[in-house]
């Protein structure tokens, strides 16, 4: 699992020029809009790598790769 600035240095920095594509508030903006396949736990935002890759290939789309867990929620008895 990456974190953003894991996703940011990995998937949206130019190989060449080594420039940011895209900032790590936009990163999150994206994944909070299902535009960018997450894990989400509690408040904070995970990203797989395979994923992104399906993702990033057009394999997949972000919904059917993005997952969400509670883990705030009690668990039922």
């Amino acid at each position: 699992m990456l974190n953003v600035e894991g996703v940011v240095r990995e998937y949206f920095t130019d190989p060449k020029t080594g420039a940011q594509l895209l900032s790590v508030q936009a990163v999150y903006r994206f994944a909070r809009l299902g535009q960018i396949p997450h894990v989400k736990i509690g408040r904070n935002y995970f990203f797989s790598e395979e994923a992104l890759n399906k993702w990033q290939s057009g394999r997949a789309d972000a919904d059917e790769l993005t997952q969400e867990f509670d883990v705030l929620a009690p668990i039922p008895e």
